[in-house]
């Protein structure tokens, strides 16, 4: 198959937008479950949106931010966000569904954040490493902003491991020479599936004590 025309778009924005607008659903379901007000439910959407990339632009320093150059993006994860607020009685139904949305979301900014710092040649290491912070931060920060602490850093089911495997796969097949839309499906497959199967299998991480 000939991926030429489709690698000359611009997947790395394409992705970052999928997962800006993923993470802006999720953070608003986490926020109506947790009955925040309209302000609350917005401010949560866009943290948990923009937070994984904008720790890695930070890092990333010299190629711009992603959230200072979509302005228009932050308009919509306010919509958004205020939509699900306003529906919040049939969005709270779908609080059973919040963990798989979350898995998607991390899932899509694994990949936008990987793919961002292979291009950005920051090499094979700190590709992986940012992507899955970028997979993560918003997550993170989103429990922190409501009081939790972020899963990440409890035991449970694989999080920050199923990202860190998808960027390294991502990697990998780059790395090797695979084309970049194959490579990117794998990412996200991957990701998301290790995640769902680690909470369908009761695969955890564990604190010393156990």
């Amino acid at each position: 198959m000939d991926f030429g025309v489709i690698t000359a778009v611009d997947w790395s924005t394409i992705f970052d937008y999928l997962a800006v607008i993923i993470g802006a659903i999720t953070g608003a379901l986490f926020a109506v479950a947790r009955k925040l007000d309209i302000v609350g439910t917005i401010a949560i959407a866009i943290i948990t949106a923009y937070g994984g990339g904008v720790i890695r632009d930070m890092l990333l320093h010299s190629h711009g931010f992603f959230f200072m150059q979509h302005p228009l993006l932050i308009v919509a994860c306010g919509i958004i966000a205020a939509i699900v607020f306003v529906f919040s009685r049939s969005a709270r139904k779908l609080e059973n569904g919040l963990f798989y949305a979350d898995a998607l979301s991390m899932s899509w900014f694994a990949l936008a954040g990987t793919i961002k710092c292979w291009n950005a040649e920051v090499g094979i290491v700190l590709a992986i490493v940012l992507g899955t912070v970028t997979a993560v931060g918003g997550g993170a920060l989103r429990d922190i902003c409501t009081g939790e602490t972020p899963v990440i850093f409890k035991p449970g089911g694989f999080y920050a491991i199923s990202a860190f495997i998808g960027a390294a796969v991502f990697v990998g097949c780059m790395a090797l020479g695979a084309p970049l839309i194959p490579a990117s499906i794998a990412c996200v497959v991957i990701t998301f599936a290790l995640t769902l199967l680690s909470k369908h299998f009761g695969w955890r991480t564990k604190h010393k004590g156990e």
